[in-house]
C-alpha cells in the first residue's frame, strides 16, 4: 500500500473508533442469552451493558416547588409524583394530605384533597393512579378507600377496598386490584402480590415472600409497577430478576442479570443501626439486595436502581433494560427517579434550603435503544 493510500486508511479507523467510542459503544453486540421455557421467555444478561453512560444525559427544564416556603407551589415533604397524558404533573405531600397539580410547564393549577374525613376529604394519601378515563385515584391505605376526583380537582366518589387488607393497592384498566399484603408472625414478615376482582374477591397469588426479620433494615424484597401497556412488572431484589405479567396475569418473560453484590460497610450498618435501634440484635448481611427498586416508562425501558454509587454527590447507577429485556446501559443519577414519560425525566431533589422540589429533564439518548 503506498503512503497515500495508507494515510487515507488510518484517517478512515480513526474516524470509525472516534464514532464508536463518542457513542459509547462498549460492547459491539449484546453478550446476553434469550431462551424459552413452559411459553415463558427468559433473558438472561451479563454483568455490563452495550453502552456505557456516555450514551445518556440529562437537559434541564423545569423546577416545581423553588418557591417561598408558604407558596402555594411549596411542599413539605412529597410522596409521588405523576404525570398524566396532557403532561399535567400531580405532586402528593403526605404531611399535608393534598395533591398538588401543575400544567407542562409547571404553573400550579390546583390543590386537591384537604384533611378531614367527609366527602372528597382525606386522612392520608399513600398512593396516586391517573385511570384511563383521566380520573385521579387517591389511595388510603390507613383507612382503606380510594377517593375518585376529575383532573379539574372536582371530587367524583369513595371506593371502600376494606375486604383488601393491602399496604399498596392499583387498579387495573377492567377494575381489577393488585394488592401487596403483609402478615406477621413471630417477628417474621411474609409479603404477597395478589389479584383481587372488581368486587374485591380474591383471584391468584403472584408472588409470596420468604418469611424475613421485620427488624433487618437491609432485607429483600419484591417491588412491582403497573405500566401504561397493562404489563405488571414484578422485581426481586433477593435475586437480580424481573418477571412480567401480561394483563391476564399469566407470566410471559423473566429478565435475569448477573451482577457484583455491593458490601455493606460497617459505617453503613452503624447508620442503619441509629435509625431502626431494634436491629441491634438482628444479624445484619453482608451485602445490600441486588437493586433498591425500579421505573418502568411509556417506551418499556425499564429502569433499575443499583446500589452502586456513582462520582456524583447522591448519585447511584441505574441499569436501563429495553423492552426485550436486553441490558443496554448504565447510567448514573443523582435524586430519585419518579417518572419516564414522552422523552422526560421526572425526579424528587432538594433545593439550597433542603426543602423537597420537583425537577424535570428532556431525556438524550445518543443511540436508539427501542428497534
Amino acid at each position: 500500500m503506498n503512503p497515500k493510500m495508507w494515510n487515507i486508511f488510518t484517517l478512515i479507523s480513526i474516524s470509525i473508533l472516534s464514532f464508536d467510542v463518542s457513542c459509547g459503544r462498549q460492547n459491539a453486540v449484546w453478550q446476553g442469552k434469550i431462551e424459552e421455557k413452559e411459553e415463558v421467555v427468559i433473558v438472561r444478561n451479563p454483568k455490563e451493558p452495550i453502552y456505557d453512560e456516555s450514551v445518556f444525559s440529562l437537559e434541564p427544564e423545569l423546577s416545581i416547588g423553588n418557591q417561598p416556603a408558604q407558596s402555594e407551589s411549596a411542599f413539605s415533604e412529597i410522596g409521588n409524583v405523576i404525570v398524566d397524558r396532557e403532561g399535567r404533573i400531580y405532586v402528593s405531600d403526605p404531611k399535608e394530605v393534598q395533591i398538588k397539580v401543575f400544567d407542562n410547564n409547571g404553573a400550579y393549577l390546583r390543590t386537591i384533597g384537604r384533611r378531614g374525613q367527609g366527602p372528597g376529604e382525606l386522612e392520608a394519601v399513600t398512593g396516586l393512579q391517573i385511570m384511563d378515563n383521566g380520573e385521579l385515584a387517591i389511595f388510603d391505605m390507613n383507612t382503606r378507600r380510594i377517593t375518585f376526583y376529575t383532573p379539574e380537582g372536582k371530587f367524583l366518589r369513595v371506593l371502600l377496598t376494606d375486604k383488601i387488607p393491602a399496604t399498596r393497592l392499583q387498579l387495573d384498566a377492567k377494575g381489577n386490584f393488585i394488592a401487596s399484603t403483609y402478615l406477621l408472625e413471630n417477628l417474621k414478615a411474609i409479603t404477597e402480590i395478589k389479584i383481587f376482582g372488581d368486587n374485591q374477591n380474591f383471584l391468584q397469588v403472584l408472588d409470596t415472600s420468604e418469611p424475613a426479620n421485620i427488624f433487618n433494615p437491609f432485607l429483600p424484597y419484591t417491588d412491582w409497577r403497573l405500566a401504561e401497556n397493562g404489563n405488571l412488572y414484578l422485581g426481586y431484589n433477593k435475586n437480580y430478576e424481573i418477571a412480567i405479567f401480561n394483563s391476564e396475569w399469566q407470566l410471559t418473560k423473566k429478565i435475569l442479570k448477573d451482577y457484583d453484590p455491593i458490601k455493606i460497610s460497617s459505617e453503613e450498618k452503624k447508620e442503619a443501626l441509629k435509625k431502626f435501634p431494634y436491629s441491634k440484635d438482628v444479624k445484619l448481611p453482608s451485602f445490600y439486595p441486588a437493586f433498591s427498586g425500579f421505573v418502568v416508562d411509556d417506551q418499556g425501558l425499564i429502569y433499575v436502581k443499583t446500589w452502586k454509587k456513582a462520582k456524583a454527590a447522591n448519585a447511584f447507577y441505574y441499569d436501563v433494560f429495553d423492552p426485550q429485556g436486553r441490558y443496554v446501559a448504565k447510567i448514573p443519577l443523582s435524586w430519585s427517579l419518579q417518572v419516564c414519560k414522552s422523552g422526560r425525566t421526572y425526579m424528587i431533589e432538594e433545593n439550597k434550603e433542603g426543602f423537597p422540589i420537583v425537577k424535570r429533564y428532556k431525556t438524550l439518548w445518543k443511540v436508539k435503544l427501542i428497534q
